[in-house]
């Protein structure tokens, strides 16, 4: 039977093992821990105070030397946040599984709420931490900072360690406590801690979206930590009430009706109006550059400002700002050809799905690019349909319908976006392609050679509505008697057929190899005209040429086209003047960086 000495020597062996024996069974233990102290008391020969005198003393000897050695340890293992608010997590467990023996000795001592047993251990660790290591509060910011920058997942922490803090602190205030260092005020530095870190988030230059889900954490985490300010407030906290700063923080967000509306009501007065206008104008003009996807981009944040923002100006004074317009049509034909190449590679190895929203917003931008951005947009539709469209037509002749009618055939969401929202007629310059889809046949080998011939027919109403500037049946200089044997033989067949085969002879192109080679060592492809290709093939044979001689060996009297000819092959560096009209094949030549990535320069 357990004597009166065994049950002491027991009474203080339970309670360390409730304190450090992390394997136990807390509320198991602290009943134990009871249960001998009520044994103790029914055997004891003292009196009933100098026995829970004897109890408070071991348990605050106890609870004072397990909190000294929780606050020195440390953990390599875990982030020092997660280190404290698991040894606040482990401390509270302990001193919840004795409460009721530790509440007991309170009330039969008698002992004042300030005096108490249960006051001094319930809020010993903390008081250790803060006012003994004073390294808290850099913790809990560091948690916080944490939280707000890198979406981690500490609000548990950071919870437990807040309110662990903030009881202390009311505790304190309760007791009348004037030999604690810890004030109300350090109380204000661990409530303003998740704040601060985000208003250094937001001098980081952070996107809105961001922003607003930074935000929302830390309104998440003071609902957690179950703190309220009626005063904390939009705009004048996130951004001082500085239209540039709201601005600049919605840099790359799409922006409806509804969101500016949204906007302009933050404040209801004239002034705010002509600020955010002002900021609105500053952070998304569409300014003139060589980056036709940065444009695009700015073009879309433009677009639904109508409302509020005078575009129509933005619109003018972008136009106005472009000084080669016959340049600015090259570089955005050769961005487009980019941009479909790169969409035909991708779906022709894929299976159709739905257009995604990125394909139809590039699809609007690129057409209101087009339409609203581009110098003389016929013009440049008329030089797209020639340079661009017909010999791609040609290219890829057989091929073209599958790739066309592809789902995800980003050429096809540009040309019906353009043919749906367009208020410029635009019809004419796409009917060139409804006569393909019907009409397209395989690729014909010349008889003879290895070259394919891509064969497109239009009829007479469409040649009408769409090359009324291109003449027929003018004579072509061609390249080889191969393909002017070929074309006869297509008249005579028409002929036979008691139809007539007219040539748009202006509009025939060909793709040819160059005597130039990439970095990648693959050949560059020249595509050009049926006079520049006969002059390309002349330079086989000889180092230099000028125009009478060219004329010569291809007997032609059509000496303006040669001319015109060699003044665009020069244009593109393919030929360079030795001496004056003496032009050479330019061994120096370097492909831009466009043709570079297609593989083929244009010379048309």
């Amino acid at each position: 039977m357990l004597d009166l000495n065994e049950a002491l020597i027991q009474y203080r062996e339970r309670l360390r093992r409730l304190l450090y024996d992390k394997n136990c069974y807390c509320e198991r233990e602290g009943h134990e821990v009871h249960r001998l102290a009520q044994f103790i008391i029914s055997r004891s020969t003292k009196t009933l105070g100098a026995r829970l005198e004897w109890f408070g003393s071991v348990v605050r000897e106890e609870f004072l030397l397990y909190s000294k050695l929780l606050v020195e340890e440390r953990s390599a293992e875990r982030q020092p946040w997660e280190d404290i608010a698991t040894k606040l997590s482990n401390y509270n467990i302990r001193f919840h599984s004795i409460c009721d023996h530790i509440r007991e000795i309170d009330r039969s001592i008698g002992y004042k709420f300030s005096k108490s047993l249960e006051f001094l251990l319930k809020h010993l660790m903390v008081r250790s931490l803060v006012e003994e290591k004073q390294e808290l509060l850099e913790c809990f910011k560091s948690a916080c900072k944490c939280y707000v920058f890198n979406s981690e997942d500490c609000s548990s922490q950071i919870s437990l360690i807040y309110r662990s803090v903030r009881d202390f602190a009311v505790a304190i205030n309760l007791s009348g406590d004037h030999e604690s260092t810890f004030d109300h005020q350090a109380l204000e530095s661990f409530t303003n801690a998740a704040l601060e870190c985000f208003k250094e988030y937001l001098l980081s230059e952070h996107h809105f979206s961001d922003i607003y889900k930074a935000w929302i954490r830390v309104s998440e985490l003071n609902e957690s930590i179950g703190y309220h300010d009626g005063h904390l407030s939009g705009i004048k906290l996130l951004f001082d009430e500085n239209a540039c700063h709201l601005m600049k923080s919605l840099e790359g967000i799409l922006l409806s009706n509804d969101d500016l509306d949204a906007l302009l009501s933050l404040r209801k007065d004239e002034e705010w109006f002509l600020e955010l206008q002002g900021a609105y104008v500053k952070y998304r003009e569409v300014k003139f550059s060589d980056d036709f996807e940065r444009l695009l981009r700015s073009i879309l944040l433009l677009n639904y400002a109508d409302h509020c923002i005078d575009v129509p100006r933005l619109r003018n004074e972008f136009i106005n700002g472009v000084k080669d317009v016959p340049r600015f049509h090259t570089t955005l034909i050769n961005f487009l050809d980019i941009s479909f190449k790169r969409n035909y590679n991708i779906i022709r190895k894929t299976v159709e799905e739905k257009p995604n929203d990125a394909q139809l917003l590039w699809a609007l931008a690129a057409s209101m690019l087009v339409e609203r951005y581009t110098p003389n947009p016929q013009a440049f539709l008329q030089r797209y349909l020639k340079e661009s469209l017909v010999p791609q037509l040609l290219m890829l002749h057989a091929k073209f319908p599958r790739y066309y009618n592809h789902k995800n055939c980003l050429q096809r969401l540009w040309i019906e976006t353009l043919r749906e929202r367009s208020l410029m007629e635009v019809e004419p310059y796409f009917s060139v392609i409804d006569e393909v889809l019907r009409s397209v046949k395989p690729d014909q080998t010349v008889h003879g050679s290895h070259v394919k011939l891509a064969r497109l027919y239009i009829s007479e109403s469409v040649r009408s509505r769409v090359f009324a500037d291109h003449k027929c049946d003018d004579t072509p200089i061609w390249p080889s008697l191969r393909l002017k044997n070929q074309w006869d033989e297509e008249v005579q067949r028409f002929a036979k057929e008691k139809k007539s085969l007219k040539g748009l002879f202006s509009l025939h192109t060909i793709t040819m190899k160059s005597p130039f080679r990439l970095p990648s060592g693959q050949c560059l492809n020249i595509l050009t005209n049926l006079t520049t290709a006969s002059i390309i093939s002349l330079f086989n044979n000889f180092e230099s040429l000028n125009a009478s001689d060219i004329c010569r060996l291809l007997n032609t009297d059509q000496t303006a086209d040669v001319v015109n000819s060699l003044e665009k092959l020069e244009q593109c560096g393919i030929v360079k003047q030795e001496t004056a009209k003496i032009y050479t094949i330019n061994e120096q030549y370097k492909a831009p960086a466009l043709a570079a990535k297609s593989g083929v320069i244009r010379c048309i």
